[in-house]
């Protein structure tokens, strides 16, 4: 995960402002530190958040992420791998099982971040109306409990997921972050053989403070009118 936006007007190993101008990680800019002696020590924990982009508290968007520099066209904005991976033919209701092994393999900060991602409300719905619905059949009761088990890490996942280099779903904390735009500033890629890994790049200039979008649905979406689009994105 990169970092969070802060205001960037003090140290954020001591949390002092410095009387001089405060320095800034030169790769990403997304952190700021009163001396060398305070980036040194903070190098451990800000190494694998070391990204040109911060995440940020979007007015009406929810979480995001927005640059911390001046981007152009091609380069990478970050380097994502899956913490969780299904593989496409899973159904919902065995699928819940899965994910929710892997969930409990993450480490404790990673799985906070799983638990802040938006849940497809359609998915928790559909997995109500399932149990409702099961009636006197044991198999149908037992699927329908296993279903509504694991249905609020499955909500997270299925409203989050990318496909994989292999046809499987996979979701990614980072990426998940990305809001949707029709117009988008970056666009995603297998990196390498890594299925699991995606690298998300520039596809045009991007200015320090921008919001990073990326599209949902540039396949499907692609030459469908306004309405078609918006009806698709609703639909999940």
């Amino acid at each position: 995960m990169p970092e969070i936006v802060t205001d960037r007007n003090t140290c954020c190993v001591c949390h002092q402002t410095a009387n001089k101008k405060l320095l800034k990680c030169a790769n990403c800019h997304a952190v700021t530190y009163c001396s060398i002696g305070c980036q040194k020590r903070d190098w451990a924990r800000h190494k694998s958040l070391c990204a040109p982009v911060a995440v940020a508290e979007l007015e009406d968007r929810g979480r995001g992420l927005v640059a911390t520099k001046r981007m152009v066209c091609g380069d990478l904005v970050v380097r994502d791998e899956a913490v969780i991976r299904v593989e496409s033919e899973a159904d919902t209701w065995r699928a819940g099982e899965a994910i929710q092994r892997q969930v409990d393999k993450l480490s404790d900060e990673k799985r906070k971040e799983f638990f802040k991602l938006t849940k497809m409300q359609r998915l928790l719905d559909i997995c109500d109306e399932f149990v409702a619905a099961a009636g006197d059949n044991s198999d149908q009761i037992r699927k329908a409990n296993m279903a509504a088990r694991f249905k609020d890490v499955s909500a997270i996942f299925y409203n989050n997921d990318i496909s994989g280099g292999d046809d499987s779903k996979c979701l990614f904390l980072t990426l998940a972050l990305l809001n949707h735009s029709c117009a988008p500033n970056t666009a995603w890629a297998r990196a390498g053989d890594n299925v699991r890994q995606l690298e998300l790049r520039a596809i045009r200039e991007i200015e320090a403070g921008e919001e990073i979008t990326g599209n949902y649905i540039s396949v499907e979406g692609r030459y469908s009118d306004t309405a078609a689009r918006q009806t698709r994105l609703r639909d999940g």
